[in-house]
């Protein structure tokens, strides 16, 4: 029996005259190729063109005024490691184009002075440098800038900043620092380390805060700290282990349980001496 030309082989995709116009048509030169992929490639194609068609006008990063405040950089926004994180820079200019894409307009000096400047809320007296004892003569602070391009703010709608205050000791106390070298060693007090996702072992700093929220976390922290004693003296009382000491070993229960003063004189022994000479006959 003659074999048939037309008949498909196994295994062997056949190739129509159609899919090989249409691979033509849209760039495709692997005839394997399904050609469903390639009618959704087309069709992701055009949704990224609506999308750009859509999207807002990119917008200037700064206006004139904003780019000379940017180049006199009053503030050292410029400043490689301002709080004490080497190799950083308190905003990346990637974030501040992203700030002012979001506003939809060039950022101002206002604008600027939002993002980055000095910190109102610092004493107003002066301060010593935790770490060098020196006195620290103006301090700063820089919001926090999210992905969207919008300021960070806390669950109170308050803008989270960056600043020169830590909270750290025993006890805890508010600490205050000249930026760069004196805040890294400020920030870097517990000596611990921390690993990162690509393997590289860093320093785990704490957290540099304004002198506002650096202050209300400390108060948190000490209210947290109280109420948690203020607990358990409770619940000691209500099982009637009340500790509260009057003067020396003595509860104000009346009872004495922490004298345990010794009842014989240093140096003498509590057994009285035998007197052999009376018993002896």
């Amino acid at each position: 029996m003659a074999k048939n030309p037309n008949r498909n082989r196994v295994g062997v995709p056949q190739v129509t005259d159609e899919q090989i116009a249409a691979m033509a048509n849209t760039g495709v030169s692997d005839v394997s190729t399904d050609l469903s992929v390639a009618e959704r490639a087309g069709a992701d194609d055009k949704v990224a063109a609506v999308a750009a068609e859509g999207a807002k006008p990119r917008v200037p990063t700064y206006t004139p005024e904003a780019r000379a405040w940017m180049d006199k950089d009053p503030y050292g926004l410029k400043t490689e490691g301002i709080y004490g994180q080497r190799g950083r820079f308190a905003v990346l200019p990637e974030a501040i184009q992203q700030r002012a894409q979001f506003l939809g307009r060039p950022l101002m000096v206002a604008d600027m002075e939002e993002l980055h400047g000095a910190d109102p809320t610092a004493p107003t007296e002066s301060v010593k440098c935790t770490t060098c004892g020196k006195v620290v003569t103006s301090f700063v602070r820089t919001a926090m800038i999210t992905d969207e391009g919008d300021l960070r703010r806390d669950q109170d709608g308050n803008v989270t900043y960056r600043g020169q205050a830590v909270i750290t000791g025993k006890p805890l106390a508010r600490h205050a620092a000249h930026t760069g070298d004196c805040l890294y060693k400020l920030r870097n007090a517990r000596g611990k380390k921390k690993d990162l996702p690509n393997g590289r072992q860093v320093a785990d700093l704490l957290p540099s805060q304004s002198f506002a929220q650096a202050n209300e976390r400390l108060a948190g922290i000490e209210g947290h700290f109280a109420e948690k004693a203020n607990e358990k003296q409770a619940m000691q009382n209500r099982l009637g282990f009340n500790t509260a000491r009057t003067s020396g070993g003595r509860t104000d229960d009346g009872i004495d349980r922490g004298s345990f003063a010794p009842k014989t004189p240093r140096g003498q022994s509590r057994r009285q001496p035998r007197n052999w000479n009376e018993n002896s006959n």
